[in-house]
């Protein structure tokens, strides 16, 4: 998953950037389901191809760095494995270190 602290284009971070930064572990709701999650900051190349492909889903985020003297960070949130993943492990879903950017794996669905 990726989010981005644009704030909607407010200079001020949102509360959660700090949050992630002071603790990078988290857990996110997608529709009934939790997940347990670590975040980091996007760097370089997967930044700028994470960018775009948010800025594909929503056109605001280049209009918002357009009010900003800051640069909005792009935060990964990766799951994390449990004792339950690997029990269950199928050697497909969360089974690479590799970021899904990195493996050209991004989608509509994978961006919040």
């Amino acid at each position: 998953m990726v989010v981005i602290d644009t704030n909607a284009g407010n200079e001020k971070l949102p509360a959660w950037s700090h949050n992630l930064k002071a603790k990078p572990l988290a857990e996110v709701q997608v529709g009934k389901r939790k997940l347990p999650v670590t975040a980091r900051v996007a760097a370089g190349a997967e930044r700028e191809e994470l960018w775009r492909a948010c800025n594909d889903q929503y056109s605001g985020f280049d209009e918002y760095i357009t009010w900003m003297k800051r640069t909005p960070s792009v935060w990964v949130l990766e799951p994390l494995r449990t004792n339950r993943d690997e029990d269950e492990e199928d050697g497909d879903v969360g089974t690479t270190r590799e970021s899904a950017a990195a493996q050209g794996d991004v989608g509509p669905l994978d961006i919040i």
